[in-house]
């Protein structure tokens, strides 16, 4: 871990925006909500916006899945301890 975490409260289309946003600078990404078809949805849209950042070559695979890999999505409000 390189010591930058955040967490990021809701997985809606602007909390999975700014998960995205954060991994790919780097940090380590919590993302939390008390529903979980909410982080589903959120996986999802990260997944379609990673796949179409590849596909414009705004980013390599290998660095969309190491971004991918910094995100953790969780329902436990122990997060934010």
């Amino acid at each position: 871990m390189n010591g930058k975490k955040v967490v990021i409260a809701g997985a809606g289309v602007m909390g999975a925006s700014l998960a995205q946003v954060y991994s790919l600078a780097g940090y380590e990404t919590v993302v939390y909500d008390i529903f979980e078809h909410a982080l589903e949805k959120g996986k999802h849209l990260i997944s379609i916006n990673q796949e179409m950042m590849v596909r414009e070559r705004l980013i390599t695979k290998t660095e969309s899945e190491q971004a991918y890999g910094r995100i953790a999505f969780t329902m436990e409000k122990t997060c934010f301890l």
